[in-house]
Parts: structure tokens; C-alpha cells; sequence
């Protein structure tokens, strides 16, 4: 999740350099789209990765691996089965994920900053 978060925020990062400096606004912006596509292409495998671990041996039904989960998920409830709660992720990870990604990039121009002018004394 954090790697594609990562690749997805420096796409973008990448076609944003025709702004020179970004605003802050526009790196959380950039934040907030990459930690949605990342959840959005991730939350799916965290589901059945979250299923398989609460299965206990006082259940009647055990899936046989990761495969036979997401065909029984499904068959018995449906594509939106994969999604379901995904909201709640989404509330509490994107603004958090976007704030980190525009606090980083003003710490790096600070940092950058500082620098030239230690290079240029």
C-alpha cells in the first residue's frame, strides 16, 4: 500500500514540476489522490488478507487459501463485498496521509533553503 501510495504521490509530483514551487495546497491535494488510489486499488487484498487471519477453529467454514477466499467473497456477497468499509479507511487515512506528504514538502524547502545559503557564506 505505502509503495504504490509512494509511486502514485511521485507521478504526479513529477507532472506538478511545471509549478515550480507547488503550494501546500497543491501537494496535500496531490496527497489526498494518491493515498485514495492507493486505498482504493489496495483495500480489496487487505479485506481478504483481514478474512483469512479471522478465521478460528471454531468456524464450520475455512477458506483454503487466498484464491478460494476472494471466489467465496464473491460468489456469496458480491464485487462491493471488497469494498465494504473501505469508507471509514478512507476518512482516517487521506487527510492524515495528504498532511504528512505537505508538512514533508515544506520541511524539504525549508531544508533546501538552508542549504543554499550555507553553501553560498
Amino acid at each position: 500500500g505505502c509503495s504504490l501510495h509512494l509511486l502514485w504521490l511521485k507521478t504526479k509530483s513529477s507532472r506538478m514540476r511545471n509549478y515550480r514551487n507547488p503550494t501546500p495546497g497543491q501537494v496535500f491535494l496531490m496527497g489526498a489522490v494518491a493515498k485514495t488510489g492507493a486505498t482504493v486499488m489496495t483495500y480489496p487484498m487487505l479485506l481478504v488478507k483481514s478474512r483469512l487471519q479471522a478465521e478460528s477453529s471454531h468456524t464450520s467454514f475455512h477458506y483454503k487459501g487466498t484464491w478460494d477466499a476472494v471466489y467465496h467473497i464473491t460468489k456469496t456477497e458480491g464485487i462491493g463485498a471488497f469494498y465494504k468499509g473501505m469508507q471509514t479507511k478512507l476518512v482516517q487515512s487521506v487527510f492524515a496521509s495528504a498532511l504528512m506528504f505537505t508538512i514533508k514538502e515544506e520541511l524539504d524547502k525549508l531544508v533546501r533553503a538552508a542549504m543554499r545559503k550555507s553553501i553560498k557564506v
